[in-house]
């Protein structure tokens, strides 16, 4: 199923037929090249969507939040379309394990992606774990993976145990940037996306999902 967020950004999504646990890929047509978010896993799923990306250019890149994004689909869209992987540096070896397809940019700090598209490293999910933050004219946009996402009525984070404290630190960071929406890889309940919060709900739901993590370290 695909939904159009704003003026050259689209939601694909993938729902599991046993659970309500959704999946989220994000098309960002751009003028510097189009972007695809973590294809989603299911190769058969996003063919679908070929005939998208191809009557809007192609893709020239495929922008992973962390080395878990990574799959066969990233393999398809290289072979369709040219287009390699966008990731942060920390997580490139893992990344090799499950994915063939080529690495087009592998970085280490925050910078801009294209013109309005900022990555934002965050280490907490993974070492290597970035955001991104997208402006657009009416809305903006942050693109969260699994780090942060909504389950039913809350929001949760996904912090790896070993790196627990600068993950509690990093989502605790995202108060202080700038957003309207969030975009995740995933979600589990009646919601979709773009998930919209106001600077008092993103608080509130950030708070509520550092108190989660610290009744798992008691």
């Amino acid at each position: 199923m695909v939904k159009k967020l704003a003026e050259g950004l689209f939601c694909i999504a993938e729902e599991g037929s046993k659970t309500a646990r959704k999946h989220y890929s994000y098309f960002l047509i751009h003028p510097q090249g189009n972007l695809l978010f973590h294809p989603l896993k299911r190769t058969t799923l996003l063919k679908k969507d070929e005939t998208l990306f191809a009557d809007h250019g192609g893709i020239k890149l495929q922008v992973l939040t962390h080395d878990a994004e990574a799959s066969s689909s990233c393999e398809w869209i290289n072979e369709r379309f040219g287009a390699g992987i966008y990731v942060h540096s920390s997580d490139l070896p893992k990344l090799a394990r499950k994915t063939r397809c080529p690495v087009a940019h592998a970085f280490s700090s925050g910078h801009q992606v294209v013109e309005r598209l900022d990555a934002i490293p965050m280490t907490g999910h993974t070492l290597g774990f970035t955001a991104y933050r997208l402006v657009t004219p009416g809305t903006t946009f942050l693109f969260t993976g699994d780090f942060f996402s909504p389950v039913a009525d809350r929001w949760v984070a996904r912090v790896f145990k070993l790196l627990m404290p600068v993950g509690v630190a990093n989502l605790g960071a995202l108060k202080n940037i700038s957003f309207d929406a969030v975009l995740p890889n995933v979600s589990k309940g009646p919601g979709a996306p773009a998930f919209v919060l106001s600077a008092a709900e993103r608080d509130r739901a950030i708070d509520d999902a550092i108190a989660q993590l610290s009744k798992k370290r008691a």
